[in-house]
């Protein structure tokens, strides 16, 4: 039995029903909806919650994302008209009927706004290449995300929920003196923080800075009542600065992409390392592990990337000088390629096991991983051909050195575990792609600025990944 289908046959039992209903989808009868007191209301919302959890995890593809939040988004503004119906009289109600009246409406708010942002990370489904032009998602409303955040913000103040009961909510725990304000709080100044990078592709309005500036207030007050929040705002601190990091890296603008680069990687390690040190202290909750080890794949993955694009434009001054520089830089290449294979292996490991039903969707819920595969793999591959290439004496030995760097990335694939993970056997199915796709990469003309020429065969080997993960 699904955790859908378990909260739907919860939510039957409550409204007093003891037959079996004629059809699975209660939660879309407006009979049923009309019904519900503010307990059930509870419960329809568990409902809508795990349906919104699903099709992130499922990771298929946007059209998939947009029709699920779609249906999420009407399921809960009949929740809200219910709700509104159901409004404690002042001097009627008892405290705890008021208090469980207003956290259904903050996690009403809460739903939304993420079915509005709709992607469980910017990075998930088709991909987040940096480019500006493709910088929003079909499932992606940040428009209306913005107003229902700032309705949220605007009726924590007035809806300060105390509870004593079982916590309703996942990531939110009241804190010692029974209360969820400050829980409630910090969420919406982090969904607040997702939006605003999310509206400024170009970091033209300091749109970074602004998220950061929401990031830094989502963090205050927690302390240790809520690690796991603390865990999941570093999570997302960690996803802005990549995407700044990609950006940067597709605009060529200002000549110094590779530096301004660096110093977003260097802040997403700073809150992967934070984020990693609140889920340690946290209750294991396998959805946010999961997240954790995707970013950190993505991490390592656009490190690499960054590394082979620097590579690539000494490669194409005069590397001869520049032994020692190459040797370095690829020695150090294949340890973050054996950490970033190593952290995708421990996400694949907390994936459930597919269930017994048929869904064609599953076959395509590690996407983004698989896709992260491809860009270690690929640019694992281009290093190593590239430092290659830059030290020996002439180009004649290029089976030579396939044949050595396929044996090095068929050893890390099996030592590191993917060989024997959900992707088994990818590389042995996959290898023959290599070098065919190495051996079109733009290299541009002689003219062109060594910078400008890095950073596109940067560029196709994301691209080149995306495309390949849909086989």
């Amino acid at each position: 039995m699904t955790c859908i289908s378990h909260r739907r046959k919860h939510l039957w039992h409550s409204l007093g029903e003891t037959s079996t209903p004629e059809r699975e989808d209660i939660e879309n009868w407006d009979n049923v909806i009309e019904r519900c007191g503010v307990r059930q209301c509870h419960q329809l919302l568990n409902i809508a919650n795990c349906k919104l959890k699903l099709q992130q995890e499922l990771t298929s593809d946007e059209k998939g994302l947009e029709d699920a939040t779609s249906n999420v988004l009407l399921l809960l503004e009949n929740i809200k008209r219910q709700l509104q119906s159901l409004t404690p009289k002042p001097n009627g109600s008892s405290s705890s009927e008021i208090n469980e009246h207003n956290e259904a409406w903050l996690r009403l708010l809460h739903l939304q706004a993420e079915a509005q942002l709709g992607h469980v990370s910017m990075f998930s489904h088709e991909g987040f290449t940096g480019d500006p032009k493709h910088w929003g998602s079909p499932a992606t409303d940040v428009v209306n995300a913005r107003i229902t955040i700032g309705q949220g913000l605007d009726e924590i103040g007035g809806r300060d929920v105390h509870t004593r009961a079982a916590p309703r909510s996942v990531i939110l725990h009241p804190t010692t003196d029974a209360a969820l304000y400050l829980q409630y709080r910090s969420l919406f100044h982090m969904f607040k923080g997702r939006t605003e990078w999310l509206l400024d592709p170009g970091n033209k309005a300091d749109g970074l800075k602004k998220a950061l500036h929401w990031f830094e207030m989502a963090r205050g007050g927690l302390e240790n009542d809520s690690s796991l929040l603390s865990a999941l705002i570093e999570i997302y601190v960690t996803e802005a600065f990549l995407a700044r990091g990609r950006s940067i890296l597709y605009r060529m603008e200002s000549g110094r992409e590779f530096h301004e680069a660096q110093e977003m990687y260097d802040s997403a390690w700073g809150a992967l390392r934070r984020a990693r040190e609140s889920l340690l202290v946290s209750h294991r909750h396998l959805m946010w592990r999961k997240l954790f080890f995707r970013i950190t794949t993505q991490y390592h993955s656009d490190r690499l990337l960054l590394r082979y694009a620097k590579l690539q434009e000494k490669a194409l001054s005069r590397p001869k000088q520049n032994r020692q520089y190459f040797e370095e830089n690829a020695r150090e290449a294949l340890l973050r390629l054996r950490r970033a294979y190593q952290s995708l292996v421990s996400a694949l490991d907390l994936y459930l096991p597919l269930s017994a039903k048929h869904d064609p969707a599953h076959s395509n819920r590690f996407r983004w991983l698989y896709r992260m595969w491809w860009e270690l793999t690929l640019c694992g591959y281009s290093t190593g051909r590239a430092v290659i290439a830059a030290l020996q004496e002439d180009n004649r030995d290029d089976d030579q050195a396939h044949d050595y760097v396929i044996q090095q990335l068929k050893w890390l694939n099996k030592a590191d575990g993917v060989d024997e993970s959900a992707l088994k056997n990818a590389f042995e199915k996959n290898f023959h792609l290599l070098r065919e796709q190495y051996e079109k990469s733009p290299y541009g003309t002689e003219a062109e600025p060594r910078l400008v020429t890095a950073l596109n065969l940067r560029r196709y080997l994301i691209n080149e990944a995306n495309e390949l993960s849909r086989i």
